[in-house]
């Protein structure tokens, strides 16, 4: 029988290697699809501060955050379909 020490360090151990491989798997992707990501992180950016604007600005604020919803949606879309058609990569200009 393990005893707690044990378990808790075995536990640790286990959620450390998880950890570590989730950051690889996502740095990997990430690095895979730089500009996609950041338009991802500055879309999101972008609907963060219309939302905690004060003034609706007679609705376009409402339809700018709207808009931005679709475009991350997109965005999303674009990554898990390069994801998944890595082949075209190699077609691209550069």
């Amino acid at each position: 029988m393990m005893s707690k020490n044990s378990k808790t360090f075995a536990l640790s151990m286990f959620l450390g290697v998880c950890l570590g491989a989730t950051a690889v798997f996502a740095a990997t992707r990430y690095a895979s699809h730089p500009f996609l990501h950041r338009a991802q992180k500055d879309l999101r950016t972008a609907k963060g501060m219309l939302q905690r604007a004060t003034h609706d600005c007679g609705g376009h604020r409402a339809a700018a955050i709207q808009k931005i919803d679709t475009a991350i949606a997109e965005v999303d879309l674009a990554v898990t379909y390069a994801d998944s058609h890595p082949q075209e990569d190699s077609k691209q200009a550069h």
